[in-house]
């Protein structure tokens, strides 16, 4: 009789437990992405620079594509 308590009671937290993990992840999978980034841009001598936001654009293209493909 004790053993069918143990194992009920082992089952019962295991389900428990994937409730929770099942509803957590739905929870955050249902929330709106958001990439957040701080970039220091220009140089410590003033020097005007013609590429300074091509990687944060390829970054941001990039991450838009994989949010994309993952919806």
């Amino acid at each position: 009789m004790e053993k069918n308590k143990a194992k009920l009671m082992i089952v019962t937290i295991f389900l428990l437990l994937l409730m929770g993990s099942v509803t957590y992840f739905a929870k955050i999978s249902s929330e709106p992405k958001t990439l957040t980034i701080g970039v220091y841009t220009g140089s410590y001598w003033d020097v005007p620079q013609g590429d300074s936001y091509h990687m944060i654009d390829y970054v941001v293209k990039k991450f838009k594509k994989d949010i994309q493909t993952f919806e």
